[in-house]
């Protein structure tokens, strides 16, 4: 396993599972990226103390390592566009839902790796749910017998297909309206 050194720049597209891994849109493709500890301090120290944040669309230059092909970490950040303000007049957001999938033995097995890209790009791809749905990887939720297990707002739903994720994307959707009318 050779490390490899990269420098990539992009469009940022948002956060991932957490605020330590960002998505980048580069020439090459769609890539996730983990951030090193120093880059989420100056994060921190540098934007959101302040007010300022990071946007959808803000050019970035990324530099890391490359330890494997989908494993990279960014030892550096570098700001291409100016830092947009945080709107204190723009409406904010109460509540985020937290659409998790069980990522524990069976649930993996069972495909939960593909059923969390694919709400993920569900999530992604309707504008109603974009900053107000979170799809994130958990830890075994200790329903093995009912893998694979989606969390919608704290409540499991059980042995969950391909097929089903419309419903449960329709479902998510009418939470998201009546949580934020």
């Amino acid at each position: 396993m050779t490390k490899v050194d990269f420098a990539l720049e992009g469009v940022f597209l948002g956060f991932a599972d957490s605020p330590r891994f960002l998505r980048l849109e580069t020439a090459e493709g769609q890539r996730e990226i983990k951030l090193s500890k120093e880059v989420c301090a100056y994060l921190y120290r540098h934007v959101y103390a302040l007010g300022k944040t990071l946007n959808r669309g803000d050019r970035l230059r990324v530099s890391g390592v490359r330890k494997k092909e989908c494993s990279w970490k960014a030892y550096a950040l570098e700001l291409l566009d100016g830092l947009g303000e945080v709107d204190s007049a723009a409406p904010q957001v109460a509540a985020q839902l937290c659409l998790g999938v069980c990522h524990g033995k069976k649930c993996a097995a069972a495909g939960a790796g593909a059923l969390k890209d694919l709400l993920a790009a569900a999530v992604d791809a309707d504008p109603s749910l974009v900053g107000r749905v979170r799809v994130r990887a958990l830890d075994c939720q200790k329903q093995c017998k009912q893998a694979p297990v989606v969390v919608v707002g704290g409540r499991s739903i059980s042995r969950v297909a391909i097929a089903d994720l419309p419903s449960v994307v329709a479902a998510v959707g009418q939470w998201v309206q009546r949580s934020h009318a």
